[in-house]
């Protein structure tokens, strides 16, 4: 069972797959945790490049379409290294969904949304032959909560403590909206994080994903 957790950054994302994988390995079942962008190997490289503001802010010289290449080859070459037959499960921390939630919010109008995701769904999973997720959990945080998260967080990306798109609060917002819709679109399970505009606990979190798995 292929299980992708999904979410503006900052929502907690990596805390919830290593918690899944977690509670999962001690259920006795083989399991495998990938990150994506796969910063440990060479095939994120233009990625890195991108996220670093090489090509430029902003939209840059760089459109959804390229960028979207870029981290779509990182996941072709770091998955034709594994045998996902030979798990129980396989959790992924970011995966196609990800261009579908970040790079639709450099697109202009709703036309140009739609055609973008019809172009990633049909070129990572038709054209590039990832396998697709049996089930996508997308975290629900509200752009104000994750961005404070994303501005407290320690680990560093790329060298920095902001890609580029942690650093344009714009595009976090139209990201965040963008998921929404995108979430509803394809169906993904939505976990609700917050109550009363408080965060839930990580624990809570983690029951709420387990419930939706089923488990």
């Amino acid at each position: 069972m292929l299980i992708n957790i999904e979410g503006t950054d900052g929502c907690g994302k990596k805390t919830q797959t290593e918690l899944l994988y977690k509670h999962l390995t001690a259920l006795g079942k083989k399991c495998l945790l990938i990150s994506f962008p796969n910063y440990d190997s060479p095939s994120s490289s233009l990625v890195k490049m991108f996220l670093g503001g090489e090509f430029g802010s902003g939209n840059g010289i760089i459109d959804a379409y390229q960028a979207s290449a870029f981290y779509s080859v990182d996941r072709v070459a770091t998955m034709a290294k594994i045998k996902v037959n030979d798990y129980d499960f396989v959790i992924f921390d970011r995966y196609v969904p990800s261009n579908m939630i970040h790079q639709s919010a450099r697109v202009e109008n709703r036309e140009e949304l739609e055609e973008l995701l019809t172009w990633i769904d049909e070129f990572e999973f038709g054209k590039m032959r990832l396998p697709r997720p049996d089930k996508i959990l997308f975290l629900d945080v509200p752009v104000e909560i994750s961005l404070a998260l994303a501005n407290a967080r320690k680990d560093l990306k790329n060298g920095q403590a902001h890609d580029i798109f942690e650093e344009d609060k714009e595009h976090m917002k139209k990201a965040y909206e963008n998921a929404k819709y995108v979430a509803n679109k394809f169906g993904w399970e939505q976990i609700h994080c917050v109550n009363d505009n408080k965060l839930k606990t990580i624990e809570e979190i983690h029951r709420d994903i387990l419930t939706k798995l089923g488990f």
